[in-house]
């Protein structure tokens, strides 16, 4: 996966995050709106926050699909989208420049273990 794929996946994870806790906060308002006003509106009656577990035997309600993307909402979000596109689009994929170097390595020390072990056995067997 590349890294502006990764970055637009966690973009988009934390712009449904956020529109989880607007949805909320809304909630909160309403509930704080009716308590102060003495009265328990009628979509909450017996049910507990969405967030928090249900504190009496019915289930708790299910979060609504947002229909469109938060996303697009402003321009600072539309530029970031741009932007990752462009990276994206740029993205080259190439060997890190240490695979060869490690290669090198390896055929190094290869060699020179060969060469200890052929004078080892030459000098004990010769």
């Amino acid at each position: 996966m590349s890294v502006a794929n990764r970055m637009a996946d966690r973009l988009q994870e934390l712009l449904q995050q956020r529109a989880l806790l607007k949805e909320h906060l809304a909630w909160l308002e309403s509930e704080i709106a009716a308590a102060s006003a003495g009265r328990i509106p009628a979509e909450t009656r017996g049910t507990a926050s969405p967030i928090a577990p249900a504190a009496v035997a019915s289930p708790a309600p299910i979060p609504r699909a947002v229909s469109t993307p938060p996303f697009a909402s402003t321009k600072r979000d539309r530029e970031a989208d741009l932007l990752l596109e462009k990276l994206a689009a740029e993205e080259k994929p190439t060997l890190p420049p240490s695979k060869a170097g490690c290669w090198l390595f390896f055929g190094g020390v290869l060699l020179i273990l060969s060469l200890g072990t052929w004078a080892l056995l030459r000098h004990f067997y010769a």
